[in-house]
């Protein structure tokens, strides 16, 4: 299951991390490398500012469905907003990323 968390996790500022993930790639020795670096820069949209200790996903409250109901719309709504921030920033980063492909060069 998919979790956004608080951006106070990663070793690393946000930005200090891509420029690490962007050198990482530049010297990873073999494409399988490459593409997980691809991949973990594009994951960073999973950590937001502002998350707190708890992550959130959309994990709803298992049992009586009436007893649980206004909880788990609570839940729903939680994760529907942070899910909108990160895709956004999904967004940016893919074209970050675009950018930095196209000003890489060829082997």
């Amino acid at each position: 299951m998919r979790q956004i968390v608080d951006v106070s996790v990663l070793p690393l500022s946000k930005t200090n991390m891509k420029i690490f993930l962007k050198a990482l790639y530049k010297n990873a020795p073999n494409e399988e490398q490459k593409e997980c670096i691809e991949d973990y820069f594009k994951r960073l949209s999973f950590f937001q500012d502002g998350v707190g200790p708890k992550p959130i996903d959309q994990a709803l409250i298992r049992g009586d469905v009436i007893e649980n109901l206004d909880a788990n719309i609570e839940i729903i709504d939680r994760w529907t907003a942070w899910q909108k921030v990160s895709f956004a920033e999904a967004e940016i980063l893919m074209s970050e990323w675009k950018q930095f492909m196209q000003d890489e060069p060829s082997d």
